[in-house]
């Protein structure tokens, strides 16, 4: 089905079943990048579809640069998240949200944040790295937590355009 869905839908398009069944051209339309309208008269495949749907997002943990200029990487960090939900993948981006809660210049609470954050690479199946030069010091180590537990990994720069590199 992921065949069919890349071979008749163009780029960000939306693949529509007006026959459902249980889900599989939505899941292969979901892994694939596309949106997907599914239709189904039967109720007993609803609840089957939408499990199927919800199990098919793929969870990506959002890597990018906090210090420095903290509200230009977290805007940066929150238009990374909007692009993976527009791509249809949720999204987490712990330093979005834990310097909130914790004090990024006390270094016990610094790395307590970093743990707190790396704990959810186990539950996602991508990180996606956004920087500019090179990945800061807290990436790296984001990084090379996802590499130790063999989750895939991608490059962007901070446009969001794929980056061509070798494992750090």
């Amino acid at each position: 089905m992921a065949y069919l869905c890349k071979l008749i839908t163009p780029p960000g398009g939306i693949v529509l079943d007006p026959f459902c069944g249980s889900g599989s051209t939505g899941v292969a339309a979901i892994r694939e990048g596309f949106r997907f309208i599914g239709i189904e008269r039967e109720a007993e495949y609803v609840e089957i579809i939408k499990n199927r749907l919800v199990r098919s997002v793929k969870r990506i943990f959002v890597c990018s640069p906090y210090k420095g200029n903290t509200v230009l990487n977290v805007n940066r960090a929150l238009q990374y998240c909007r692009e993976v939900v527009l791509q249809g993948h949720s999204p987490y981006a712990p330093h979005a949200y834990l310097p909130l809660i914790l004090n990024d210049n006390n270094p016990g609470e610094r790395i307590l944040g970093t743990l707190a954050g790396v704990a959810f690479l186990g539950v996602c199946d991508e990180l996606w790295a956004y920087y500019d030069v090179e990945p800061s010091e807290g990436m790296k180590f984001e990084i090379a937590a996802a590499q130790n537990i063999g989750i895939p990994i991608k490059h962007f720069d901070v446009k969001g355009i794929t980056r061509n590199v070798q494992p750090l």
